[in-house]
């Protein structure tokens, strides 16, 4: 079980420990505070819309491009590829979002 799933997991059976009786390390309760900075690369959240290039590359219209870009603040390069490659081939944004989470993840 992950650090986060076991925290909500207490948080949500009424169980949840104060921070002095925390059984997590303090290392491991910084890098969570953290985000796991470092962590898998391909797993990271986009910050920068600068990275998002292949958005403006793409045939869709600027109203899809600028939900687009909004959408990458949340969700990781290889999604944002999958669901370009998607709607590319017609499907709608929510068909696409749906399919690149089940496919990719976020």
């Amino acid at each position: 079980m992950s650090l986060y799933e076991n925290i909500n997991k207490r948080k949500k059976a009424g169980k949840s420990r104060s921070k002095s009786k925390s059984t997590i390390s303090p290392e491991s309760y910084t890098a969570m505070q953290k985000g796991f900075p470092k962590g898998k690369s391909g797993m990271r959240v986009n910050k920068k819309s600068s990275k998002m290039s292949f958005i403006d590359n793409s045939d869709m219209s600027e109203k899809q491009k600028t939900t687009m870009k909004k959408h990458a603040e949340h969700h990781t390069i290889k999604h944002m590829k999958m669901m370009v490659k998607l709607m590319g081939e017609g499907k709608s944004f929510t068909e696409a979002h749906k399919i690149a989470m089940d496919k990719v993840g976020k």
